[in-house]
């Protein structure tokens, strides 16, 4: 089996060999599945080592990690591209320049997860926790976001544009010249948020919460797009 870093379309279905890598630190990735001789599963076992312990970003692409435990992994500049993430837990993970592009990550854990210029173009993040994470410079086009968590999330000159980002709480969040021109944050709340230079056109505020301290753009009033101000 030839790997150079490329893994594409792995099914980790019902497993049950645990491989721990160091470059994966508290990680576990499962190899195996059910029915698999030993010999087999040594083979994938190693596969899985090689291709993680190489120079160079990991390619990864439509993977299934669905529940993994990747807390604090390290998938700089991975290729995850249509990956599945559902329910993982990648708390603290760091993500920087990852291409996430059409990967699922609904429910996912990525508290303080660090995704600065990730590309998350038409990924799929609802319920997910992205409470305080870093998306700096990400690119969100066309991602789903609803009902996800992004209390204090760093979202500065992220691109957002068409993202659906519905019923979410972005208390506190920071959305300096961040494009959310098309975006729908209808039902979501912007209490706190600093949203200084940030691209509002065509946004859809309709019963988004604001207060006192949330900061929008120079002459844009909130008022005339269906956002409420509310009182502490």
């Amino acid at each position: 089996m030839n790997i150079k870093r490329k893994i594409s379309g792995i099914l980790l279905g019902t497993l049950f060999l645990a491989l721990a890598v160091p470059n994966l630190m508290n990680a576990t990735i499962a190899v195996g599945q059910s029915g698999e001789s030993d010999a087999e599963i040594q083979k994938m076992s190693l596969a899985w080592y090689t291709l993680l312990n190489q120079d160079g970003p990991l390619w990864l692409a439509e993977i299934d990690l669905k529940g993994a435990n990747l807390a604090e992994i390290n998938f700089d500049k991975a290729v995850l591209v249509s990956s599945n993430f559902d329910g993982a837990n990648m708390t603290g993970a760091i993500l920087n320049g990852a291409n996430l592009s059409e990967a699922s990550l609904m429910g996912a854990e990525l508290k303080n997860a660090s995704l600065q210029e990730a590309v998350l173009i038409n990924a799929v993040l609802d319920n997910a926790n992205l409470n305080s994470a870093n998306l700096a410079g990400a690119n969100l086009t066309d991602a789903k976001l609803d009902k996800s968590f992004l209390a204090s999330g760093k979202l500065a000159d992220a691109d957002l544009t068409r993202a659906r980002i519905r019923q979410v709480n972005m208390r506190d969040a920071l959305l300096t010249n961040a494009n959310l021109n098309g975006a729908n944050l209808s039902g979501s709340s912007l209490r706190g948020a600093n949203l200084t230079g940030a691209f509002l056109d065509g946004v859809i505020l309709d019963e988004v919460t604001y207060d006192d301290a949330t900061i929008w753009p120079e002459e844009f009033d909130p008022t005339t797009s269906g956002a409420v101000k509310v009182e502490e």
